[in-house]
């Protein structure tokens, strides 16, 4: 009689199987976790990008107008003095968040 190769019927219990689909449900749970909170931020970086691209094209409008501000400044070097004005932008975001630029404009 011959004898069978495997002496014995190797495997995986349900057991075993269950507790290995545990570990990889929590496992991807988490990279689910990672992944939402990476996409906010990436659209929060984005919306931040798009207000401040759209407050620098305001200002050089504005500056083209001498329409920015009234706040009149001095800004003194050592051996230089600059007059000119300060001048305050903002543009709020979809979710509430505010960007704020402050620029000075030479005489």
């Amino acid at each position: 009689m011959k004898q069978p190769i495997f002496k014995q019927d190797s495997g995986f219990t349900l057991v075993e199987v269950l507790v290995a689909i545990s570990i990889l449900l929590i496992v991807a749970a988490a990279m689910a976790g990672l992944f939402t909170g990476s996409f906010q931020g990436v659209v929060s970086s984005g919306e931040r990008s798009e207000a401040l691209f759209e407050l620098q094209k305001q200002a050089e409008q504005d500056l083209a107008s001498a329409d920015i501000g009234s706040d009149i400044i001095k800004i003194e070097f050592v051996d230089v003095s600059i007059s000119g004005r300060q001048g305050t932008l903002r543009r709020s975001f979809s979710n509430g968040k505010e960007v704020v630029i402050n620029v000075f404009i030479p005489d």
